[in-house]
Order: C-alpha cells, then sequence, then structure tokens
C-alpha cells in the first residue's frame, strides 16, 4: 500500500507530477481492486494529466491529451461493467474532444463521437446523443464536409430542448455552429441564417458573450455580408 499512500498524499497537495510518478504503478493500484475503485484511480490520473498539462501551456497540453487515451479506454471498459452508461457516454465525448485537435487522429475522435451516441441511443440518454452529434459536426465541419456538418448540426437543434441536461447550452452551441458554416458556405444565406440569429437571440441574449458569438457580433456579420 505504500505506492497508493504516495498517490494519495500527491493528490492532497495537488502535485500533479508526484501523481504521474505513480501511473507506471497502475497495474498495481488496480489488481484486485473493485469497479468502482479502479475507475477512482483511473480519473485520478486523468485528471492530473489535464491538470498538468494546463499548467505546461500548449505543448503539455497536447502531449498530456495523448496520455490521457490510454487511461481513458480503460475507464470506459470499467463504467461499461458497471452499467454507469450516462458516465461512459461522457468520458466517450471528452475522450474524443480531446483528440478533436489533433488532425493526424481526428478519425479515432470521429470514432470515439460515433461510439457514444449509439450507446446513448441505445439507452435513451439525449444529452449524451446531443454532445456526440454536435462533436460529429465539429469534426465535418474541419474536413470541409460542409453539406455533413450541416445535417449534424440541425440534428443537434432537434435533440437540445429534450436533453436532459444542458438543453441550453446545447442549442446556443449548435446554433453558432449552424450560423457560420451556412455564411462560410454562401454569402447569400442571409434568409436562412436570419431565424437562426434571432433564436440565438431569444434564447440566450443574456449569456451570448459566454458562448463566443454576441448578438451584436452577428448583427455586423450579417450586416456586412448581407
Amino acid at each position: 500500500e505504500e505506492v497508493r499512500a504516495k498517490l494519495n498524499a500527491c493528490l492532497m497537495a495537488a502535485d500533479w507530477p508526484g501523481v504521474l510518478k505513480c501511473e507506471g504503478r497502475l497495474d498495481e493500484l488496480m489488481e484486485g481492486k473493485t469497479d468502482e475503485a479502479c475507475e477512482q484511480t483511473l480519473f485520478a490520473f486523468t485528471s492530473a494529466h489535464t491538470l498538468w498539462g494546463d499548467e505546461l501551456g500548449a505543448m503539455g497540453s497536447r502531449v498530456n491529451a495523448l496520455a490521457i487515451v490510454k487511461l481513458e479506454k480503460r475507464r470506459i471498459e470499467v463504467l461499461g461493467r458497471m452499467e454507469r452508461f450516462r458516465d461512459q457516454g461522457q468520458v466517450m465525448c471528452n475522450l474524443a474532444e480531446n483528440l478533436l485537435p489533433f488532425p493526424e487522429i481526428r478519425e479515432e475522435s470521429r470514432k470515439d463521437y460515433h461510439l457514444a451516441r449509439n450507446l446513448a441511443q441505445a439507452h435513451g440518454l439525449v444529452a449524451i446523443e446531443c454532445n456526440a452529434t454536435l462533436g460529429l459536426g465539429r469534426i465535418a465541419m474541419l474536413e470541409g464536409e460542409d453539406e455533413e456538418a450541416v445535417e449534424l448540426f440541425r440534428h443537434a437543434l432537434t435533440l437540445a430542448p429534450l436533453s436532459e441536461d444542458n438543453a441550453r447550452g446545447f442549442e446556443l452551441n449548435a446554433l453558432k455552429m449552424l450560423i457560420e458554416l451556412l455564411f462560410r458556405k454562401s454569402q447569400r444565406a442571409f434568409d436562412e441564417v436570419e431565424p437562426l440569429i434571432l433564436r440565438y437571440r431569444e434564447m440566450g441574449e443574456a449569456e451570448s458573450t459566454a458562448e463566443g458569438l454576441s448578438f451584436d457580433q452577428l448583427h455586423s456579420l450579417v450586416k456586412a455580408r448581407g
């Protein structure tokens, strides 16, 4: 239990490098433990990678994001055995999000979003399905697959109001991405985009700046391109 005690001490002290030094003994830490204890251990290491990566900056975030992959895949397996399907789907989406910035492994991100969406559809988890659909739309947009991206964002808009969690956030995000994409496809898209802008304003005028596109910014964009 010496390594367990060291791990706990490092976690209490927010000593992320110290936590990560214990990762080499992960199998020992998990041996003979319950699935719940294993999931907590894996979560501790993924959190340490994320927090230490943030402290190191862009390069550190990249290294730690890639290091998280194996840990999160093991965590997904454990959560599945525990039938914690909502958490399992969320981890799948988080994993896909971590991989999204890296073009060379973007197909892995797409695969994880598909797995999350399939899981969500099987268990009626609308929030997870909406999150995964938005992620797939972002990938399609990044890959220049504009028609598929539009279809995915529109589907996310139909799912968002039904979501059991973060419905407003999902809808605002889908609206923002769809507006940007439609304008990117055609500068003559005002007739199609105008009702989306009005819906965006109606839903989130008070909090839209936190979502990245204020109504004033959208109005200026329309005026410039109309």
